[in-house]
């Protein structure tokens, strides 16, 4: 096998994986539980909704923040133009709300003998959802774990070249000088 097969299969595994190991809780569940019976599932789905719902608003912040930094920044221009952050960063927020709408729609459907099947089906939608939700939100953190514990050299190069905003105003306070 070539390199760049091999680069093109790690790719292609590094953007699938969290949806082909979601399908192993459900797998588990199915296999093993499957006289189980959950209590308290509302509020589980609650609190999930409520724990993605945070973890969202998160990624907003952190792109924000990198999109104000993009200029200042070597490393943070570089990830912005790599595709996978981006691709990483749809992901997240795609499949965090199809996991919201879907836990809403499980929880508002009734529980009468017509609708057992369908809440089952739903109810394996969600876990496989939540599932992905998390392992694509730590697709996205471990890029912001990366930004953090960045290699020193290159930190210490970033701190010691000045910022275009203190070339400018050390432009400004120069020319207001003279």
């Amino acid at each position: 096998m070539s390199n760049k097969s091999k680069k093109k299969i790690s790719y292609y595994l590094e953007i699938w994986y969290p949806y082909i190991i979601s399908i192993l809780p459900i797998c588990i569940l199915k296999l093993c539980l499957s006289g189980y019976n959950i209590k308290n599932l509302k509020d589980i789905f609650s609190i999930f909704i409520t724990v993605d719902t945070l973890m969202i608003g998160f990624i907003g912040t952190v792109v924000s923040i990198l999109m104000s930094l993009k200029f200042d920044n070597k490393l943070i221009k570089e990830i912005l133009k790599d595709d996978r952050f981006k691709i990483y960063t749809r992901q997240s927020l795609a499949v965090g709300f199809f996991s919201i709408i879907a836990i809403i729609f499980k929880l508002f459907l009734p529980v009468s003998s017509l609708y057992i099947t369908f809440n089952k089906i739903m109810f394996y939608v969600c876990l496989y959802l939540m599932t992905a939700t998390f392992l694509t939100f730590y697709r996205f953190y471990k890029i912001c774990f990366l930004l953090i514990f960045w290699d020193d050299e290159i930190k210490e190069e970033q701190m010691n070249k000045p910022s275009p905003n203190e070339e400018c105003r050390s432009l400004y306070r120069t020319e207001g000088k003279s």
